[in-house]
């Protein structure tokens, strides 16, 4: 934080609470009637969502038990799911369909068929909606149902896998076997990483918008920094012997989950490189394990099988690690003298971040407070 602005800031608090050890192996929590395509969880936790051929199936997070089924017109596996951070709708991508959800009566919102297919993701923003095909994207915009005429992927025209990122980067990788970074205002790419041998599968990118993590054929995860112009590595992970099939940043600690094509799950640690722990899915040769999602806290990850049509959960976490929540608040002008007593008064554990935290209601939690009055 910038002590001398006088505008509004942005201050983070954080909370520690002592994490149990990970789990030793997968575990099996649910399966669904199709192959899946897609999987996301609901911001607060409340339930999963699970993309199968022309279906989406509402997991309840506590049994796991799928509590409703959504159908779509068109026959197509489902690709991408986006729920809004208000919990108000939810969004889903077939090559061909989008469509809008309300999450309260299940009910479709928006339902818009797309010309240009196959797509390959989305990402809603506001009254527009940025979409991305195999060879560009545009901005659709919801009320009059009308494209942008912003190109925003002008100069790539062999991208196979699309991911929106943030409002201003654009992550493309094709054929070419590298990765580009577009800024949506411009449309120009302004980072282009190369060094994978083969077709390049998945990205991620860390929480601070610092790092990109790419995942290929060649069997390696690469690790590139963000924050120069040199398009720099900062690491090769040579991962998995069948292809990286799936990559995913987990925010505290710093750890990035890698999965195979061949149902091998590994855990690194980000400061050393290093595997932390290594998982397989029990008796299946072929387990493409393409989905992955943390839970806000990095407390758990969720892994979808499109093979056995299987989901998976794992409790991540070292005895030294610690269970993280954050909540935002805005303060007007300098921080001033803050005191840890005032911290404590901003932030409460109630029932809510109890449940995400796994705290008993009864178990008495501190603060962990750092901050210098000079920062």
């Amino acid at each position: 934080l910038d002590h001398k602005s006088k505008q509004n800031l942005e201050l983070h608090i954080i909370m520690g609470a002592k994490q149990p050890k990970p789990d030793v192996e997968l575990r099996s929590i649910a399966s669904i009637a199709t192959n899946i395509g897609s999987l996301a969880l609901a911001p607060d936790l409340s339930f999963i969502a699970v993309g199968g051929f022309a279906r989406i199936y509402i997991l309840d997070s506590d049994s796991y038990k799928v509590k409703q089924e959504l159908t779509l017109r068109f026959h197509f596996q489902v690709q991408q799911i986006y729920i809004e951070k208000d919990m108000s709708a939810m969004w889903t991508l077939t090559i061909k369909e989008l469509v809008k959800w309300d999450l309260k009566s299940y009910s479709k919102m928006k339902e818009i068929h797309l010309k240009e297919y196959p797509m390959q993701s989305m990402h809603p923003m506001g009254d527009q909606v940025l979409i991305a095909s195999e060879a560009h994207a545009w901005m659709y915009n919801l009320l009059d149902r009308q494209k942008s005429t912003q190109v925003v992927l002008n100069d790539v025209e062999d991208a196979r896998f699309s991911h929106k990122c943030d409002e201003q980067m654009i992550i493309s990788t094709g054929y070419k076997f590298d990765v580009r970074v577009y800024a949506s205002n411009t449309g120009f790419a302004e980072h282009v990483f190369e060094g994978h041998k083969e077709a390049i599968q998945t990205v991620d990118i860390n929480y601070n918008y610092t790092i990109l993590a790419s995942g290929s054929a060649d069997g390696t995860a690469k690790l590139w920094d963000l924050t120069k112009t040199d398009n720099h590595m900062l690491q090769s992970l040579k991962a998995h012997d069948q292809g990286v099939a799936g990559v995913k940043f987990v925010v505290f600690p710093d750890r990035i989950i890698t999965t195979s094509l061949n149902g091998w799950i590994k855990i690194w640690n980000l400061e050393n490189y290093e595997v932390l722990q290594t998982l397989k899915v029990v008796n299946e040769k072929f387990a493409n394990i393409r989905q992955i999602q943390v839970t806000p806290d990095g407390s758990r990850a969720f892994f979808a099988c499109w093979h056995n049509r299987t989901i998976y959960s794992h409790r991540i976490g070292t005895p030294k690690s610690y269970l993280i929540c954050m909540r935002y608040f805005k303060l007007n002008g300098l921080l001033g003298k803050l005191r840890n007593s005032l911290f404590r008064d901003l932030f409460s554990f109630d029932s809510e971040w109890r449940k995400i935290a796994g705290i008993k209601a009864t178990e008495d939690v501190e603060p962990i407070v750092a901050v210098d009055e000079e920062d």
